[in-house]
């Protein structure tokens, strides 16, 4: 004779057979959730790190571009002073050559001696120094 099982017992297995696929499920959804975590922190630290990388990426990149610019216009300004620096003293030299004055180039300052810094006593350093002294005129011109 084949054992038949009741109803009630087939319903008593599946019951408990339920029970443990609810188990079984409240710890996957615990496992679902922390993994959901997991996942959340790690592409939040990636984020972070790309987003650190590229912004250093970029800030280099305008920093370098800047520093080019800047280099540029700088010597840009320095040719420029150099050339008319140039056409300054060439103008200069060519008046003079010219039998002119020499109004191109630049004009020489005239220095004045310095009288403080004299330490000795006496005639004023003026007269002394060979390549500032006033030239004397000759007796004959002399009024008196």
């Amino acid at each position: 004779m084949v054992k038949r099982c009741g109803v009630k017992d087939t319903i008593k297995k599946m019951v408990k057979r339920m029970e443990k696929m609810e188990k079984v499920v409240k710890k996957m959804e615990k496992v679902e959730k922390m993994v959901k975590k997991m996942v959340k922190k790690m592409v939040k630290k990636m984020v972070k790190k790309m987003v650190k990388k590229m912004v250093k990426k970029m800030v280099k990149k305008m920093v370098k571009k800047m520093v080019k610019k800047m280099v540029k216009k700088m010597v840009k300004k320095m040719v420029k002073k150099m050339v008319e620096k140039m056409e300054n003293m060439e103008g200069g030299k060519d008046g003079q050559e010219d039998g002119k004055d020499g109004k191109g180039g630049q004009k020489m300052q005239l220095k004045t001696p310095a009288m403080h810094l004299s330490t000795t006593s006496g005639p004023s350093p003026v007269r002394n120094n060979t390549a500032r002294s006033i030239p004397k005129a000759p007796d004959e011109c002399k009024p008196w």
